[in-house]
């Protein structure tokens, strides 16, 4: 289908291709083999921009983004608040000829822009995260949370799952429903239940690991899971 599109870029008026790499808002899908590549290939081809849309997925799955993880270099990425470890963010990146048009009229309007405090959060996070360390641990913690607190889940197939890319997480309920603000299946009635017991999770069912989660904490939730899954 890419293929096809892109070969009419001209007819179309096709400008860019925006994907998220990590199919972050989508029941956390990582690209099948080669797909990143090939569409590197055909924006080449046919002069077409590639753009990253790594909001959500970057900084959690490597340092250096889908680049680093994946080894395809898109013309332009975008970040948000996690560069920033949080704090109010984003940037737009890539080749120069692009970013630098900015000079040159094109308009990038934003209320943090230059903002000094905003520019020292990522400064900061730019720092702790050139660590490997800090992507072994988050490696390590996020592993353990799927193994464990999914271990929970997989006693039934009707109480779903959790899909894991890096210390990013989605639960995908039996019937493999995703939603952006909310989650079907079971997942309502986890939010509550857990909430009960005292573990916060998102409507979303997005669950993004940290370096402040530790093994206990996670050991923690997974019992809590049992207690209240048991009840089914």
């Amino acid at each position: 289908m890419a293929e096809r599109l892109l070969s009419e870029s001209v007819e179309r008026d096709i400008a860019a291709v925006l994907v998220d790499p990590v199919m972050s808002n989508a029941g956390v899908e990582a690209p099948a083999p080669q797909f990143l590549s090939t569409l590197r290939t055909l924006c080449d081809r046919h002069g077409v921009v590639l753009v990253f849309d790594e909001v959500i997925a970057g900084f959690r799955i490597a340092r250096g983004g889908a680049v680093e993880k994946y080894g395809v270099l898109p013309d332009l990425s975008v970040f948000g608040k996690a560069m920033a470890g949080g704090f109010t963010q984003s940037a737009v990146v890539g080749r120069a000829e692009l970013v630098d048009q900015v000079t040159a009229g094109v308009v990038h309007a934003g209320t943090f822009n230059a903002n000094p405090v905003a520019l020292a959060a990522v400064a900061a996070t730019m720092r702790i995260l050139a660590d490997p360390a800090v992507y072994e641990l988050l490696e390590r913690t996020s592993s353990e949370f799927e193994a464990l607190v999914g271990a929970a889940l997989g006693s039934s197939a009707d109480f779903g799952r959790f899909h894991r890319v890096g210390s990013l997480l989605q639960y995908v309920p039996a019937d493999g429903g995703t939603g952006l603000h909310g989650t079907s299946g079971l997942w309502p009635v986890i939010l509550e239940g857990m909430l009960r017991q005292g573990f916060l999770f998102m409507p979303s069912g997005k669950v993004f690991i940290s370096t402040a989660h530790t093994t206990g904490d996670i050991e923690a939730t997974a019992e809590a899971l049992n207690r209240l899954l048991r009840q089914w």
